[in-house]
């Protein structure tokens, strides 16, 4: 599967959007991708930013959790990523499609 977005959950209180896009273009020129849409919403704690890039050419699922995590995305977020991803053959067809949610409100149990 290609993934043509990226999706970041920054947990910092204010975003230099210019420094972001910086490191966005100069990481992605790396592997000869370029940034199309930089997408920013505050995340639903309010304690972050919800950040969707969308990419001219899509990438590997095992390389946009990669790019997510060099990119600034929360570690642990990432890391649940990279397990979902690395047992790829046995994700059914839902999970496949559903790996790299950015959740759009917070619930508390």
């Amino acid at each position: 599967m290609s993934e043509r977005v990226l999706k970041l959950d920054l947990d910092v209180p204010t975003l230099d959007f210019e420094e972001l896009s910086e490191r966005v273009d100069w990481t992605l020129s790396l592997i000869r991708r370029r940034a199309t849409t930089i997408g920013l919403s505050e995340s639903p704690s309010r304690h972050g930013w919800h950040v969707r890039i969308e990419l001219n050419r899509g990438v590997s699922a095992m390389r946009a959790v990669a790019l997510q995590a060099i990119l600034g995305s929360d570690p642990k977020r990432e890391a649940f990523n990279l397990a979902r991803v690395s047992d790829w053959p046995q994700l059914s067809p839902l999970a496949r499609l559903r790996w790299n949610v950015l959740f759009s409100r917070k619930v508390k149990l």
